[in-house]
């Protein structure tokens, strides 16, 4: 094994803000293939780091006590706004985190010398701070699978889809305050033997916006796709398919896509399928009375979504991270049409050809991006295959889950079928 002698023993801390089962989102679907590879080579104990005001459902800590076996709750409290927005200013903590130990005697993790620590994702990392958990350097390596840069975030939020006047003023402040969340996100990092990102975009903003030290001892470990969707045969191929999270970052996009790029597009063959829950009122209502909009909160298999699908849609201009969404489209022989960060950490994609790059987020030039695409199903097929091509093989969970693995000073694992 390079760069570490395996430890033979010792137990797995695996702490996280959101229980990895079922996979469902960027944060639970990495958490999740990890440590189930983990936990198939050492005892995994399983730390849920839990919001008082916002407890998980019974039968979700069932499930995942199935999977992962009992679940240490560590009860938080956020902290007062004001406290937060002092602690920002001070540099100590980041307005959205900001949380302290709730009971009354604080929980320690009490771990042996030949211990491994794995914190996730970023969130996580400052809540087990808060929490004066343990230390991280205490342990015999410590991971911080924290995916992309915090400080990136902030600094790309502003050439994301704009909105109201409002987004484009929060947009510029975010920025302004992404030097002092690069300071936090180092304070909050340090610690760590290594940091986990997705993309190789990721590190270089890491190095740029927080330190160059902490980026030379990041490493990689990019998402998987569900090899299934490598085999999916798509049929009857007349769905715009959009996917997310409607109650956070997608909602808006959502929303864009709806209100103003679909009446652009020549769409009386097609329909625009959106599958995510989480819609706000106002947002469900537009879906359900705009025509050719199609909306369902939850899907049980993505193989139903991709073998409809004409092209799927990712209109991501953030800068960072690596867009699960995207990989599985393109894994399932769907042409994609995106922006430039849709595709990030897809080494040697080439625009036109793996995928259609729309270069800024207005409506109108989406449009007539996607509209071409639209009349030439000849075209959809070529570009949904070359895409296919270029991610088969190169996202594969197995080999991600290895790399942290490696960092843990553990052996390759030998991974059981993921649930």
């Amino acid at each position: 094994m390079k760069d570490a002698e395996i430890i033979e023993d010792g137990t797995v801390w695996w702490v996280t803000d959101q229980l990895p089962y079922p996979p469902r989102n960027g944060v639970t679907l990495p958490s999740y293939h990890h440590a189930v590879a983990i936990a198939a080579l050492r005892r995994l104990k399983l730390v849920l780091l839990v919001d008082e005001a916002s407890p998980p459902l019974p039968a979700d800590l069932a499930a995942n006590k199935k999977v992962f076996g009992d679940v240490l709750l560590v009860p938080l409290r956020r902290r007062g706004r004001l406290q937060r927005i002092t602690g920002e200013l001070l540099g100590r903590e980041m307005l959205q985190h900001g949380y302290e130990a709730a009971s009354v005697e604080p929980i320690r993790l009490e771990h042996d010398a030949a211990d491994r620590l794995v914190v996730t994702p970023a969130s996580a990392v400052a809540k087990f701070r808060g929490a004066n958990l343990a230390d991280p350097e205490r342990f015999a390596t410590s991971l911080a699978l924290v995916n992309d840069c915090t400080a990136g975030e902030y600094y790309y939020r502003l050439q994301e889809r704009a909105g109201n006047w409002r987004h484009r003023i929060k947009g510029r402040l975010d920025r302004l305050r992404s030097g002092g969340i690069g300071r936090i996100e180092h304070r909050l990092l340090e610690p760590y033997s290594h940091t986990i990102l997705q993309t190789s975009t990721d590190r270089d903003i890491l190095a740029r916006l927080v330190d160059q030290g902490l980026a030379a001892r990041a490493r990689l470990a990019p998402n998987g796709v569900n090899e299934a969707l490598l085999e999916l045969q798509t049929t009857e191929c007349r769905d715009i398919v959009f996917m997310g999270e409607l109650s956070g970052e997608y909602g808006p996009i959502a929303q864009w896509l709806v209100s103003e790029v679909w009446p652009l597009v020549p769409h009386d063959t097609y329909r625009l399928r959106v599958v995510g829950k989480g819609a706000s009122p106002v947002l469900a209502a537009l879906m359900a009375s705009t025509p050719g909009v199609h909306h369902e909160t939850f899907v049980p298999r993505l193989e139903s979504v991709y073998e409809h699908a004409a092209i799927a849609i990712s209109p991501v201009f953030k800068g960072f991270g690596l867009i699960n969404k995207t990989l599985e489209a393109m894994a399932s022989g769907v042409a994609v049409v995106g922006g430039q960060a849709a595709f990030n950490g897809i080494e040697g994609f080439q625009d036109g050809r793996h995928g259609v790059v729309c270069a800024r987020a207005d409506a109108r030039m989406f449009a007539e991006v996607l509209t071409p695409l639209m009349q030439d199903p000849k075209r959809q097929a070529e570009v949904g295959a070359a895409g296919r091509a270029l991610v088969s093989g190169r996202f594969r969970w197995a080999d991600s889950s290895a790399t942290v693995a490696s960092l843990l000073k553990l052996p390759a694992p030998v991974l059981r079928k993921a649930v």
